[in-house]
């Protein structure tokens, strides 16, 4: 069986982080299953967990009165779920529901702030390695 620590360091977004610091998250981080809609968050709700996926896909959704959850994108394996627990007031924007079943790496996004409190940022996960786009 894969520990944690061999899951993040597999992960494209994470690819060439030193080991201490693979260490230290992999102590606020656990894979998890969804299956095909089981809902990983509501938009406007405290931003706490973000998700490296390792399979599957899964939408990212905004709820629109009168017209209920619209899908504006649909978010890949090896890429990252959850940017808002970065950046105050820590509350998500969006929605997000699997379209089939999905493996992620959960991150406890307090625990990993902490970190990045505790321990000066390794350049690879720094906000200027973030897309702009997600980032907007």
């Amino acid at each position: 069986m894969l520990r944690t620590v061999d899951l993040l360091s597999a992960h494209p977004f994470l690819q060439g982080l030193p080991d201490p610091w693979l260490q230290r998250l992999s102590g606020r981080a656990h894979p998890v299953v969804r299956h095909a809609g089981q809902r990983l968050f509501h938009g406007r709700r405290p931003a706490d967990r973000f998700w490296l996926l390792r399979s599957g896909r899964v939408e990212l959704d905004i709820a629109v009165p009168g017209l209920g959850d619209i899908v504006i994108e649909t978010i890949e394996a090896g890429t990252v779920l959850g940017w808002s627990w970065l950046f105050p007031p820590y509350r998500g924007h969006f929605g997000a529901v699997p379209v089939e079943q999905t493996f992620p790496v959960e991150l406890d996004a307090t625990g990993v702030r902490r970190l990045t409190q505790l321990y000066e940022l390794p350049a690879p996960i720094e906000p200027a390695h973030m897309d702009k786009e997600v980032l907007s």
